[in-house]
């Protein structure tokens, strides 16, 4: 189930921020990547799962949206159902938290 879209400045990977931690890579194959950091939307507070609860229960997933044909990256959950009030978490991935020198 689609929860919303993740929404940032769009980017080729050469001019994107080298600080930023709200970038997305939408895929390996354009290069393109989304950054929140300087315009965003409820996304961009969505934590890593790591000290919050057991396992993610949404993902971040590149899609093409069917009306009007545009990429996006969209925040989806991930398995069983999310209640009212419980925290949105993702997994950030081993490179996130390698690139900060945390593993």
């Amino acid at each position: 189930m689609h929860v919303l879209d993740y929404i940032g400045q769009v980017h080729l990977a050469a001019t994107a921020s080298t600080t930023s931690d709200y970038i997305l890579s939408f895929d390996r194959v354009t290069g393109l990547s989304v950054d929140a950091a300087q315009a965003g939307n409820e996304g961009r507070f969505i934590n890593d799962f790591r000290g919050v609860a057991a396992k993610p229960n949404v993902e971040f997933e590149t899609y093409r949206d069917a009306k009007t044909g545009e990429v996006k990256m969209g925040v989806w959950v991930g398995g069983k159902e999310i209640r009212k009030g419980e925290e949105l978490c993702v997994s950030y991935g081993k490179g996130f938290w390698k690139e900060r020198g945390l593993i």
